[in-house]
């Protein structure tokens, strides 16, 4: 399996402060991804970043998933636009394993 590294940006309405970093964080558990951040990175809640280091095929899933699903989120939560990017973990950024990044979550 090839491992590749991607960063995310999620634009939207209403992504922050209505469990949209959690919903992400259980779609990768489910996908199995081992490495996984995501940060709100817009003041106005129409951002949030996403960090993941996982197979092809989980990181495929993991970004059409959010780019056809409907979230089991409120109303006013809208996915606009979803950007990608390959990133290199060796120089760029240093990305946590998903089950620290879920006791940050937990405690933010």
């Amino acid at each position: 399996m090839d491992k590749i590294s991607k960063k995310i940006i999620i634009k939207g309405e209403m992504l922050h402060h209505v469990g949209f970093r959690p919903y992400l964080l259980l779609k990768a558990l489910k996908l199995r991804i081992k490495n996984f951040e995501a940060e709100n990175i817009d003041e106005e809640g129409k951002q949030v970043m996403v960090l993941l280091i996982g197979d092809t095929k989980q990181i495929s899933k993991f970004i059409n998933y959010i780019k056809i699903k409907k979230l089991p989120l409120p109303d006013t939560t809208k996915v606009t636009d979803v950007s990608e990017e390959e990133i290199d973990t060796m120089t760029d950024i240093d990305i946590a394993d998903i089950n620290e990044y879920q006791k940050w979550l937990s405690v933010e």
